[in-house]
């Protein structure tokens, strides 16, 4: 098990088309020139062939006012004649002891199954929403394909809307709108952008396409930001991407007490389970203020201090990243607990 050189990368393509039968092979063409430029891929090797992989896709991210670099873990696969074996188990145990190594404060992925990936500590974050332009909107704006002219005027609207509405999301810069347009381009698909016809200036963006690769005929919208006067729920939205904390002295940081608490500061004696990342594993003193949050390490048996009797709190490590995104309830019922500021909304929709 070993992460491949750059030449080598082309290497895991049959393993893919094995996988994932519905990716076209423009699709492919565009992910291996695109996406493996920079990305890292970890694999297992059977007399010169590659049997098990998982591609590490790298991302910048926000978190509130921190920005992180952060992985994607997207192509988890195993070849049919060697599953039953552990084999991703390995790889996603291997790559997650790896990220840790690095300070790698949290990672994510869309999984295809829940259940392969929750006792590795992963929990939902994200639910994918499936919006429309409401009739109104549809009438009145025109749509025109992003070219290079326009595309960074899109990646500023997009930075712009989503920073004011979620905290945790992958950064909108130029060369992440010029990949993603790429990415549509390679389904068949473009990258739009919504005008009102008697404003100088964007609504929005839609991104579309053709989906005919998975046997569905039309258009297949990807997403859809824009103003809320301009949108509705076409369908509830639907649990899509799991994240999990890494390095978790490196991930507080970000979650401090709420602006509103009356308490200056807050202490609690936190004990973490997580048999993946043994760093994170045992009883912390964690301290928190109003502007971030710090643990340090109690040897086994010894207290916060003589004499001190502070709040506790034991938790699974998935438990603790569903509650620290925001998205899961919090893992104790005391007052105290109310007090701390977890992450404001994640925006995480990518595919790869």
């Amino acid at each position: 098990m070993r992460y491949l050189e750059q030449q080598e990368k082309t290497r895991t393509l049959p393993l893919w088309r094995e996988a994932f039968p519905e990716d076209s092979e423009e699709f492919l063409e565009y992910y291996y020139t695109e996406k493996t430029a920079d990305n890292r891929i970890l694999a297992e090797e059977e007399e010169g062939r590659i049997v098990s992989m998982l591609h590490r896709n790298p991302y910048p991210v926000w978190a509130g006012s921190h920005r992180w670099n952060s992985d994607y873990v997207v192509a988890v696969a195993t070849a049919r004649d060697r599953r039953g074996r552990g084999l991703m188990r390995r790889l996603l145990g291997s790559a997650l002891a790896d990220m840790f190594q690095e300070g790698m404060e949290f990672c994510f992925l869309m999984p295809a199954d829940r259940r392969l990936y929750e006792p590795f500590g992963f929990a939902y974050v994200y639910d994918q929403p499936h919006l429309a332009l409401t009739p109104e909107a549809e009438r009145r704006l025109r749509r025109c394909v992003a070219d290079d002219r326009t595309l960074p005027a899109a990646a500023a609207y997009m930075e712009e809307w989503l920073q004011n509405r979620r905290e945790v999301r992958t950064v909108r810069d130029e060369a992440y709108v010029r990949r993603l347009a790429e990415e549509l381009e390679s389904e068949n698909g473009c990258l739009e952008i919504l005008l009102e016809p008697e404003k100088d200036g964007n609504a929005g963006f839609l991104a579309g396409r053709i989906a005919g690769v998975r046997g569905i005929q039309g258009r297949k919208q990807r997403f859809l930001l824009c103003g809320e006067e301009n949108c509705e729920e076409a369908k509830p939205a639907a649990p899509a991407i799991m994240a999990r904390i890494v390095c978790l002295e490196r991930f507080l940081k970000a979650v401090r007490l709420k602006e509103e608490s009356r308490l200056p500061g807050l202490a609690v004696r936190l004990t973490v389970t997580d048999p993946v990342c043994a760093g994170n594993q045992g009883t912390f003193l964690w301290e928190l203020d109003k502007e971030t949050s710090r643990i340090t390490r109690i040897p086994d048996g010894e207290g916060p201090g003589s004499g001190q009797e502070i709040p506790r709190l034991e938790v699974q490590i998935g438990a603790l990243t569903g509650w620290l995104f925001g998205y899961g309830e919090a893992p104790a019922a005391e007052p105290w607990i109310q007090e701390i500021r977890v992450l404001q909304g994640v925006f995480l929709d990518e595919e790869v």
